[in-house]
């Protein structure tokens, strides 16, 4: 292991961005999308009016994708809004927020997922009443390259209360969460949406489909199920696709919760399946087990269970990415037994640990990867004392260096990765009870941390 970079707190630069008049189309028909149409603007003698600063709604977090070139948000107008970064539109340079989608009055968009595959560029918004009673849910598709917006759910008898999206790999079909949980098939397109499997027999009377995770191929789905007795064993069940019929996969009340597939082998030298193996948390609730705990392999086929972690300790699964050697996970281990937080990568394939020894005694809340030049992770981590939330940037040698801190009132989320940066949002309580939300770009070669203020036009 290399010795680990000294710590050097850097200030928050502020990146005043350039105001950019666009032309936005406001019918969900209009040729809107991430990626601008190639050309000269139009109306930039400012006829369409002042532009206006998009103000970022707290919730829900936005999203950021590599693989779609764009980051979507909802504004405080509710609108939601793409972005594809400082591009180029005819002499101008600046944040290019354009309008996709606003949902009817008296609904609001509770989340938002982006395909992972780039010949299905599609959003996923799930909407909810603003009473807040979450009794009824929409389920609506957005195309980026055309700007057609579909609605999926409630269909025919489908009225399910819907919580969060899953896409498959490779962008055809649409898990949808919640009480009653689904598979639609979009491979014909979003308005040709079809429900291709009904997961209702994920959850039975005495019990509940915990954590659900579809295989990325969508063969197969990974559940803990928790009986609302007590006195009942809480494990891992799969349904297969095509079939009714769970089958459970550990006995004993282990309470393996999924937290990603790791493909043909337990090392995930095989990410792109099939799909046997599936990290997985240990520790059930409801038999007395206490909170999900260390990590373990497990195989679905045979229900093999390989421990990774100490049988004192909790594990949390941050990131599995590839370091060039093989597959690895960015985890915090901490003993039950005493406040040792430690933060190290877990090589799967060799069954060694590098571990991060400026993040001793810290706890980690999230990691993203990001970078053009090898593998890096902006993570956030707490300080125990004060509370204080900081980012760092992490190597894969154990290096790790703080980019940033923010006072522990402040909430900081992750968004995802755009053209080699990683994107966070903040959100921070006013004086007058109101919040703010800031939208921060990481960029992991210069290790500047900058604050993005994008823009939209008026009147279109």
């Amino acid at each position: 292991m290399k010795p680990a970079a000294a710590s050097r707190p850097t200030t928050l630069a502020l990146l005043v961005l350039a105001c950019v008049v666009v032309s936005l189309a406001s019918s969900l028909g209009a040729a809107l999308g991430c990626r601008p149409a190639r050309g000269e603007p139009d109306d930039l003698d400012g006829s369409l009016g002042e532009p206006e600063r998009v103000a970022v709604a707290p919730r829900p977090v936005p999203v950021a994708s590599d693989t779609q070139d764009c980051l979507a948000l909802v504004g405080s107008d509710g609108w939601v809004y793409s972005w594809v970064g400082n591009e180029t539109w005819g002499d101008l340079t600046g944040p290019l927020a354009r309008r996709l989608y606003r949902p009817e009055p008296g609904w609001e968009v509770s989340d938002l997922t982006l395909s992972p595959h780039h010949e299905h560029p599609y959003l996923g918004v799930v909407e909810a009443r603003t009473d807040g009673s979450g009794r009824d849910t929409r389920v609506t598709v957005v195309d980026l390259s055309t700007g057609e917006a579909a609605r999926l759910l409630p269909a025919g008898d489908y009225t399910p209360t819907v919580t969060g999206l899953q896409w498959s790999s490779d962008g055809t079909r649409l898990l949808a969460l919640g009480r009653h949980p689904l598979v639609l098939d979009l491979s014909s397109g979003p308005r040709e949406a079809r429900v291709s499997w009904d997961l209702r027999a994920l959850s039975a009377a005495d019990s509940e489909a915990r954590r659900p995770l579809a295989a990325p191929d969508f063969s197969v789905v990974a559940f803990t199920r928790f009986y609302l007795s007590a006195d009942q064993e809480e494990d891992l069940w799969v349904l297969e696709a095509g079939r009714d019929d769970p089958r459970r996969v550990t006995a004993g009340g282990l309470g393996a919760y999924p937290q990603v597939w790791l493909g043909a082998h337990p090392d995930g030298s095989d990410p792109d399946g099939p799909f046997d193996w599936l990290l997985v948390r240990l520790g059930a609730i409801g038999t007395g087990g206490g909170s999900p705990g260390a990590l373990a392999a497990v195989d679905i086929r045979t229900g093999e269970v390989r421990p990774w972690s100490d049988d004192d300790a909790v594990a949390q699964h941050l990131a599995l990415l590839d370091l060039g050697e093989g597959r690895a996970l960015l985890g915090q281990h901490q003993a039950m037994t005493g406040a040792d937080a430690r933060v190290l990568w877990r090589c799967l394939r060799e069954g060694t640990a590098i571990e991060v020894d400026e993040l001793a005694g810290r706890l980690l809340g999230w990691a993203l990867e990001a970078g053009t030049d090898g593998p890096r992770i902006v993570a956030l981590a707490s300080e125990p004392e004060s509370g204080a939330r900081e980012l760092w940037l992490l190597g894969p040698d154990g290096e790790a260096e703080r980019l940033g801190t923010f006072p522990a009132q402040t909430q900081v989320l992750p968004v995802g990765t755009l053209r080699g940066h990683a994107y966070a949002a903040t959100v921070t309580a006013e004086a007058d009870g109101r919040e703010r939300t800031a939208l921060l770009q990481v960029d992991t070669t210069t290790k500047e941390v900058r604050e993005v203020t994008l823009w939209t036009a008026a009147g279109r």
